[in-house]
């Protein structure tokens, strides 16, 4: 919502609100004059109050139902309005955003210890609720700002919801730190275990022979899939969780869920060789998945694999949204740039401005090369070249490198690879999850990484704003407004 937008709804909120001022302004001066015998007794003037009440209710739907208010309402703050929609209804839905303009806003970098813009979003997306009233991060926000209200009861309600957000933004550093205990105690059982394969007669070098296999332990013969339930070992089965979701996120029927196949897949491959290991083939496969690249057709290829994984790495660290393209439609060509395309689409396509136009807009668009089905080549790469040289790369720079990663096409002339060949590296540090990885293994670590997040995220107790009574406290302090107005001013 911009600022236009939350000024009409303040206007509109205030003028409400005086309209219910007005009836109690006047009501508490007659309840003030209790000399002149105005009102019997304190029944009488909540008689009274609730007659009002009623009265402003009555005519409420009629305004909040004009079109433009009611319009204004629905499409900015997703209320619906309806003959009986009450001042009560409008306080909560207005009230939010009202919260909103009237607080200093905090932003996720703010309130995430080491927010890193991707990665973050992913490990904290348990945080995020749809068509929430006020998101997790606004909450947060107004409790900081009001914990010292003098309001004495604004002060202790923001202490007490600040503790219970507070809690729920602390579970994702608390479960990775649980995840890294239970994996380094895994590691050890698993350490053990190698130990007594020495016991094993016969070849060990497949997953079934492992799982064939007797091992002898403290002068007793073991299937090895029965040390998983001896105290020494147990620790094992702490890994199977994360390493399932491994293969189970890449799209994998695999599984770690026996001693056997965590010995295999854990232990003698990820541990010994990740890079060759089961578990790194299947996120190679799916990052070129990602990347819109056949995994076994380019396996072999080297400098194909690496730009594929680097592709899959960039689209994984947005969670798969391609949403963050229209950076790139924002980007703006400068003087320098148009009048460099428009030379080469004189000097290429002769008929070019005839056919598509000749405005930014169009030269836009030619750069991109979107104009085959009209027999317009894309633009020529020395024609690039004045593109890539201008002085305001930043936002010009990622716009065109996310576009080519996530439609995995040409862009003026150039493939995926040649654009990732192309670019400055130091341009992409502020890319998200950080700069284009450098080579196929940190791709497959920042898989393992995202992983982690998700798993640990879907396992988060999850935010809900109706979950901190803010319906009831306006009431109560509406409530508490009432009771002053009538009876405070009226036993004076």
């Amino acid at each position: 919502m911009n600022y236009e937008d939350g000024q009409k709804l303040l206007s509109l909120f205030l003028a409400v609100v005086m309209m219910v001022t007005t009836c109690s302004v006047g009501f508490t001066a007659f309840a003030a004059d209790k000399d002149k015998g105005i009102w019997k007794n304190s029944t009488s003037a909540d008689s009274t109050f609730d007659a009002l009440t009623e009265l402003v209710d009555t005519y409420v739907p009629v305004l909040l139902n004009q079109p433009n208010i009611k319009k204004a309402l629905e499409e900015k703050l997703g209320m619906t309005v309806t003959d009986t929609t009450s001042i009560s209804d409008l306080i909560m839905g207005v009230s939010p955003t009202l919260l909103n303009l009237l607080s200093s806003p905090m932003n996720k970098a703010d309130i995430i210890d080491g927010y890193q813009k991707g990665y973050s979003d992913v490990a904290y997306a348990y945080l995020d609720e749809k068509d929430a009233k006020m998101s997790f991060y606004q909450l947060f926000s107004f409790c900081v700002n009001n914990i010292s209200s003098s309001d004495a009861e604004l002060a202790k309600w923001c202490e007490d919801t600040l503790s219970d957000l507070s809690a729920l933004l602390e579970q994702f550093p608390e479960k990775q730190a649980k995840q890294q205990e239970d994996l380094s105690a895994a590691y050890d059982a698993l350490n053990k275990v190698l130990e007594v394969l020495g016991t094993a007669e016969g070849s060990l070098d497949t997953l079934e022979d492992i799982q064939k296999a007797t091992v002898t332990y403290k002068d007793k013969s073991y299937k090895v899939d029965d040390l998983i339930a001896l105290d020494d070992f147990k620790d094992v089965a702490k890994c199977f969780g994360t390493f399932t979701a491994y293969f189970e996120e890449a799209g994998s029927k695999k599984k770690v869920s026996t001693m056997s196949e965590a010995i295999w897949y854990v232990l003698l491959q990820y541990q010994s060789d990740k890079a060759s290991s089961e578990l790194a083939e299947a996120a190679k496969a799916y990052l070129c998945k990602l990347a819109k690249k056949d995994y076994n057709t380019i396996k072999d290829d080297d400098a194909a694999l690496a730009a594929a994984c680097k592709i899959g790495a960039a689209v994984l660290a947005n969670n798969g949204d391609d949403a963050f393209v229209s950076e790139y439609y924002a980007a703006q060509l400068d003087d320098a740039t148009v009048a460099a395309l428009r030379a080469d689409m004189n000097k290429n396509v002769p008929d070019g401005n005839a056919k598509i136009g000749s405005s930014r807009d169009t030269f836009q668009a030619y750069l991109n090369g979107d104009y085959a089905d009209k027999g317009i080549a894309p633009v020529t790469k020395p024609a690039m070249a004045t593109y890539w040289s201008s002085e305001d790369l930043d936002t010009r720079t990622e716009g065109i490198y996310r576009r080519a990663l996530m439609e995995n096409r040409t862009v003026g002339g150039m493939s995926p690879e040649e654009v990732i060949a192309t670019i400055n590296q130091d341009l992409l540090k502020t890319f998200y999850s950080g700069e284009l990885k450098e080579s196929v293994d940190e791709a497959v670590d920042f898989y393992f990484e995202i992983t982690d997040a998700k798993v640990i995220s879907n396992s988060c107790r999850k935010y809900s704003f109706a979950k901190y009574g803010f319906k009831g406290f306006l009431c109560c302090c509406c409530c508490k407004q009432r009771h002053q107005s009538v009876h405070g001013t009226a036993g004076s």
